[in-house]
């Protein structure tokens, strides 16, 4: 992913900012998913509010989505709108050193002045997709494309190599 620092909203230049509580709003739609090259999520409608604390020491950002995103069916590859409503908790540390970044806990140089949160973002929103990404009720599926899958469920158990029912046999036993 590729923005340019000036025409980049994601990036926050902290060092401007006063200590305290800082507000700010986003809507991520399909041109903040086309930023990330192979991602499941095509397009959508995110309502993004992120509140920005900052501290003497580090940074505390709670990122709250409510909106939808659209992905692909993993039962029927029609387009699927999965609903998203939560909210993820990020501190941002300062470190002399490089240092190993933990769950919810990123470290970043006290030469930086500015975070992008681009990449958080994109992550928190994949972070809240299902692992099963499917229609809720089969009948919302593509009929076309559960019909194949039928019949090719159907022609998979009719090819069952006979080695494989002999050693069926024998767990049976």
């Amino acid at each position: 992913m590729v923005l340019e620092k000036k025409n980049n909203p994601y990036l926050i230049n902290f060092v401007s900012l006063s200590r305290g509580l800082h507000h700010f709003k986003y809507n991520i739609d399909k041109s903040f998913f086309d930023l990330f090259e192979y991602s499941p999520i095509e397009k959508g409608d995110l309502n993004l509010e992120l509140d920005f604390d900052k501290k003497e020491d580090f940074f505390q950002l709670n990122f709250i989505f409510d909106g939808y995103v659209q992905t692909i069916c993993d039962r029927c590859s029609d387009e699927l709108n999965i609903t998203i409503d939560k909210s993820f908790e990020l501190i941002v540390k300062f470190a002399d050193t490089e240092r190993k970044e933990e769950d919810d806990i990123v470290f970043i140089s006290r030469d930086e002045t500015q975070i992008d949160l681009s990449s958080f973002i994109y992550e928190y929103i994949n972070l809240s997709l299902p692992l099963k990404k499917a229609h809720e009720n089969i009948a919302d599926c593509n009929k076309e494309s559960i019909k194949k899958l039928s019949e090719l469920k159907a022609t998979a158990k009719a090819d069952i190599d006979p080695r494989w029912e002999q050693l069926k046999a024998l767990k049976k036993d």
